[in-house]
């Protein structure tokens, strides 16, 4: 005979599982958004590794054409950019001309901008929410939906772990959740601090696929003998 303990946590299981089905069957109506955070190309160039390597110039082009990569990415999804580097997003206007809104970042720690600019994406009506930079041009625009379909599948977290132990892609429903507090920004800890948060708090959490970022120009090297151009416009 079941202990009523037991009934209670399979109702509770029964419950849950219930609620996910719900949110898988009213995923298209969900509304999503995908957040860009970029710097503002100029006066700095965020590819100083591979200023460093290659030269100024040269990190300029890598940079421009990844924030051309990164708008392909994206153009078929609400969309925001959240800049830094200057008061106004200058170029990124053309680079993404569909965006909603250009959002300036917030001071603070790399973390509490990411999560300030999400909240105020969530706060204009988005349910499920997709935070990503510029430096994985390998992604997809089926990944970045398949990452919504998880999230009404019952994730509350999705994560696209990048091979320099950071992360190219987060998205969740409810950025006050605390992922964005840990430590390690900026260094090959940031995905074990934020996987070892989410076990501890019990979030619920799915992985993408490894990918690599072009932080150097070995990477980006990489990147362009797999995608020859084919737009002349573009170089993409």
């Amino acid at each position: 005979m079941t202990s009523p303990r037991s009934r209670i946590r399979c109702g509770d299981e029964n419950r849950e599982e219930i609620n996910h089905k719900v949110l898988r069957t009213m995923e298209p109506l969900l509304k999503k958004a995908v957040v860009v955070f970029a710097k503002v190309p100029g006066k700095e160039n965020p590819k100083s590794r591979i200023a460093a390597e290659a030269g100024r110039e040269k990190a300029d082009i890598v940079y421009s054409e990844l924030l051309t990569a990164t708008a392909l990415q994206v153009k078929e999804f609400d969309h925001f950019i959240s800049f830094t580097g200057c008061e106004e997003p200058g170029p990124l206007r053309r680079i993404f001309p569909g965006a909603r809104a250009f959002l300036v970042q917030q001071d603070g720690t790399l973390g509490r901008r990411v999560e300030d600019a999400l909240c105020e994406v969530r706060a204009r009506g988005y349910a499920l929410l997709c935070a990503l930079g510029t430096d994985c041009p390998w992604l997809t625009p089926e990944e970045i939906d398949r990452s919504f379909s998880m999230l009404a599948g019952g994730a509350e977290v999705v994560v696209g772990p990048a091979e320099d132990g950071g992360y190219y892609l987060i998205a969740l429903k409810d950025p006050c959740i605390g992922v964005f507090s840990v430590k390690g920004w900026g260094t090959a800890d940031l995905l074990y601090e934020t996987m070892r948060l989410m076990n501890d708090r019990k979030i619920r959490y799915t992985l993408l696929d490894s990918k690599e970022d072009i932080d150097t120009f070995e990477a980006y090297a990489r990147w362009k003998a797999t995608h020859p151009p084919r737009n002349r416009e573009t170089g993409l």
